[in-house]
């Protein structure tokens, strides 16, 4: 079964044999029918930094911040006496960000199969979900990482509200998951993703936070459409597709507004572009469970008996409203607020070289999947004991790769969570006085 943050020293998987359908039966192979978006965050997070050996673990980062604007008005003394004069000072602010990894590997599989069976189609799409998985891991990072230390969050309906920011010692965040149930059991709770609440959180993030929109082609859309001087808003595919049914949208019917063919949307006033999020943060909350907690977005049906055995589908505690009925939206301003950390080749004597006897085999940690014999099997002696070989007659084969990123708050008022009560369905026909 798939697994997620496993000890891989304490975590042995092989590939079970009876997984794959055997030669002697007629198969079709075909893909699962699904669109998976899985880059959303990444290409909004315009500026990165180089990280490089011997710049050690953590990044501190000096930041510029300019002088504050002190007056609303401007009456200077006539020129027949001594001028006044205004200071101006520029000050530093400090940031810093750890570098984290993460590997990745497929269970190991034995020749056999791949003699005998069909798995050896199986090998290439292995690879392939590494590669997908590995992807929406870097995306939910970055997303996780602005959760945990955005300093504000806007609540639908409500307006702007102060935020825990970072993590405890053990890494988990401030923002418990106490604090989220009191956000959402508030006597003002979350209301609906509407126009009015994104013109709402648009005023609400320029004024008092001092949101810049986006400058020059730096984060481009689809369609030609760009991002200069305008704002993004990620939003699941549901709650974007509520906007059709918003009686502003439905009474105005701006002609520029494309709902249909592009990630990025224009929207009224050319302030808003909207960019849509496969697995959108949502918790789930029952009557047996009011605590808010994170489920996974997908499962696997492991009922031998039904007719979708082994199918992957959405997980009903993650999908359907009544178990999950709130999520979370982003906008986006200016560089997206956070700094990317590209990490280059690991250090010299561990990059590898076969030309260079010095070095030693070569390690990666860019991301980059390989197949590989280089690990440990399990056997048993003639006594029944557990031993392990060095799969020296290399029976065996796995897929792994490693995975080393970072990401450090620049400007973090220019990316503000957004929380939001979920809804489906076409409610108003948008002819006054008609629902």
């Amino acid at each position: 079964m798939p697994a997620i943050d496993q000890n891989i020293c304490a975590y042995w998987p092989e590939q079970d044999q009876n997984t794959y359908n055997k030669l002697p039966f007629y198969l079709d192979s075909a893909e699962a029918s699904k669109r998976k978006r899985w880059e959303t965050f990444e290409p909004l997070l315009t500026d990165t930094i180089d990280w490089k050996p011997n710049m050690a673990d953590t990044l501190k980062l000096i930041i510029t911040e300019d002088t504050p604007v002190l007056r609303q008005s401007a009456r200077p003394n006539s020129i027949a006496v001594e001028a006044k004069g205004d200071i101006f000072n520029v000050r530093e602010r400090t940031s810093q960000a750890s570098l984290v990894w993460q590997k990745f590997f497929s269970p190991k599989f034995r020749f056999l199969p791949s003699f005998q069976d069909y798995m050896k189609g199986q090998l290439v799409p292995t690879r392939k979900n590494i590669e997908m998985g590995q992807t929406h891991f870097k995306e939910v990072f970055y997303r996780t990482y602005m959760w945990d230390y955005s300093p504000f969050v806007y609540v639908a309906g409500r307006g702007l509200v102060a935020a825990p920011v970072g993590r405890d010692a053990n890494g988990n965040s401030l923002k418990t998951a106490a604090w989220i149930e009191s956000i959402l059991q508030d006597p003002i709770p979350p209301g609906y993703l509407t126009y009015g609440t994104c013109y709402d959180f648009m005023a609400a993030a320029q004024e008092e936070r001092g949101m810049e929109p986006y400058e020059g082609d730096s984060a481009p859309g689809d369609g030609g459409f760009s991002l200069n001087e305008k704002f993004c808003l990620v939003t699941s595919r549901e709650g974007y597709t509520q906007f059709v049914n918003d009686p502003w949208v439905k009474e105005n019917r701006p002609i520029q507004l494309d709902i249909v063919n592009s990630r990025f949307k224009p929207s009224p006033m050319g302030m808003l572009m909207c960019r849509t999020e496969r697995f959108p943060l949502r918790w789930t909350i029952t009557s047996d469970q009011q605590s808010p907690t994170e489920n996974a977005p997908e499962t696997i049906v492991t009922d031998v008996n039904s007719s979708e055995y082994n199918r992957t589908l959405p997980n009903p505690l993650y999908a359907l409203m009544a178990n999950a009925p709130f999520e979370v939206g982003w906008l986006f301003g200016k560089n997206g607020g956070y700094r990317r950390i590209n990490v280059g080749a690991p250090p010299e004597f561990f990059a590898g070289g076969v030309t260079d006897p010095a070095k030693i085999a070569g390690m990666e940690w860019n991301g980059r999947i390989y197949a590989t014999k280089n690990f440990p099997i399990q056997c048993t002696d003639a006594n029944g004991a557990t031993q392990l070989d060095l799969n020296s007659f290399g029976e065996y084969m796995r897929w792994q790769s490693s995975l080393v990123l970072g990401c450090v708050p620049v400007n973090p008022q220019n990316v503000i969570p957004v929380i939001y009560k979920r809804r489906r369905g076409i409610t108003t026909t948008g002819l006054p006085g008609v629902q």
